[in-house]
């Protein structure tokens, strides 16, 4: 059985169904709800590309953020710094989730070949968004097409015009309500987004102006707005914010079994 070193772990999701959902040294893996180790079900341990089809032919390339959707029993997975969604469905088939159209829309946006940067995932029934925190964007993909939310210039704009929207740092996105949460890392807050074209942007928690939070992953448990700020868990609820865990040694956090916060920690934990 592989044994998997926490600290290449880029990113984990759940399934009420599968169970957790992991990222490791450019493979896929998971940990069933029975507790066992099925590693690598996609990709070949530290070898990179971009084919796609069964298991034993497809390789990721660089992935960084996964997500899953219930409803349809798919996996999405951030490739190459943002400029590739893959979606594997449950026999494990995994195919380009962008169009060929799309995909080169999103070429021409992320222009330099060997861009870097943290990415971001989330996801609903009609919409899948994710991030590349190099360039301050934030794609949104439906029915509608593909939206643009930012440009690469690094800063500050609340502005209603996606395309003057800017952000400094992005390192978490969430959807809940119609409404998309973003942690704008360097910038000290949370912003919402209304999912809508013309919906109100606004700030939800902090200031740019105050050094009071540096928040990163972020995630919606039934009213609860949970968020990585530094080494602590907060929690925003009722308009007020609490520490709820306290580690120096968290990677992630993500949703898992009843609704529960589950904290992803290195070995030293």
């Amino acid at each position: 059985m592989a044994k998997i070193d926490l600290k290449e772990i880029n990113d984990i999701c759940y399934s009420d169904k599968f169970g957790f959902f992991f990222i490791s040294n450019q493979c896929l893996g998971l940990l069933n709800n029975n507790g066992k180790l099925e590693y690598p079900i996609l990709g070949r341990e530290g070898v990179t590309g971009s084919d796609v089809g069964f298991r034993e032919y497809s390789l990721l390339k660089n992935p960084t953020s996964i997500a899953f959707r219930e409803s349809s029993e798919e996996i999405f997975i951030v490739e190459d710094s943002g400029k590739i969604i893959r979606s594997i469905n449950a026999n494990d088939k995994s195919n380009r989730y962008i169009s060929s159209e799309i995909q080169k829309s999103i070429n021409k946006i992320l222009l330099r070949e060997y861009s870097s940067g943290e990415t971001s995932i989330c996801l609903d029934n009609n919409t899948i968004v994710w991030t590349n925190s190099l360039f301050n964007m934030i794609l949104v993909l439906n029915i509608n097409g593909l939206r643009v939310i930012g440009c690469e210039k690094r800063g500050y704009s609340i502005s209603n015009e996606d395309s003057y929207c800017m952000f400094n740092g992005i390192r978490g996105i969430t959807i809940n309500n119609n409404s998309l949460y973003v942690s704008d890392y360097n910038n000290h807050c949370i912003r919402s987004i209304g999912l809508d074209h013309g919906s109100e942007k606004k700030i939800v928690i902090g200031h740019p102006l105050s050094n009071e939070l540096f928040p990163k992953k972020l995630l919606f448990i039934k009213d609860s707005l949970l968020f990585i700020d530094n080494n602590s868990i907060k929690s925003y609820i009722n308009n007020k914010y609490n520490t709820i865990y306290e580690s120096s040694n968290i990677i992630t956090i993500t949703n898992g079994p009843q609704k529960k916060l589950i904290i992803l920690e290195n070995e030293n934990a």
